[in-house]
């Protein structure tokens, strides 16, 4: 994608219709797979969101990291210093906002805070405080009857299941008996 949008730059033609549309690369914690490739003898996979970190803005690429707070020492110093947008959520102390923003927060955190809030801090910025809308799993048995009807009247209509017509039987072909075709029981030289 870079290169294709360099190539058409230096040539002075419109960049590829591939190259403009917008790609989202999201990793769910990297840092489990950093463990489980040292553990492979592997390189980090880490390594591979450098350049689209580094890069990817020019040719609308973006990168979204998504780790727990257990794992942000295992991040790679590049996926660390190249994240724009900064995200943390839930109950968590002022100093571990600190530690993931880069910043502290303007307010005191409290501990029981409702699903989806948190901090948020987009590159230099000051820490807001963030609000996402938390939508409880339908399929959970934890689930209220009242959250449940209401997430699922939100869902489109399952899609009737299409049936498979039966495959159509092939004609009965009649086989020759062996007797009928040739000698049986003809030795074959072997070959070597």
């Amino acid at each position: 994608r870079l290169i294709a949008a360099n190539n058409a730059r230096q040539s002075g033609r419109p960049v590829p219709e591939d190259a403009r549309r917008p790609l989202w690369i999201l990793v769910d914690r990297p840092s489990v797979f950093g463990h489980l490739a040292a553990a492979d003898g592997r390189r980090d996979p880490q390594e591979l969101l450098h350049v689209p970190l580094r890069h990817g803005r020019a040719v609308h690429i973006t990168v979204v990291v998504a780790d727990q707070l257990d794992g942000l020492d295992a991040l790679d110093e590049t996926v660390r210093s190249h994240t724009r947008a900064r995200v943390i959520l839930g109950p968590v102390a002022a100093p571990q906002v600190e530690a993931v923003l880069e910043a502290p927060p303007h307010t005191t955190p409290t501990p029981d805070v409702p699903p989806g809030r948190g901090y948020a801090r987009l590159g230099t910025g000051p820490v807001l405080r963030l609000q996402v809308p938390a939508t409880p799993d339908p399929y959970d048995d934890g689930t209220s009857d009242a959250h449940r009807r209401a997430v699922l009247e939100l869902l489109p209509e399952p899609l009737a299941r299409e049936r498979v017509p039966e495959q159509e039987q092939m004609p009965h072909r009649t086989v020759e008996s062996p007797q009928a075709s040739g000698p049986v029981g003809r030795q074959v030289p072997a070959e070597g």
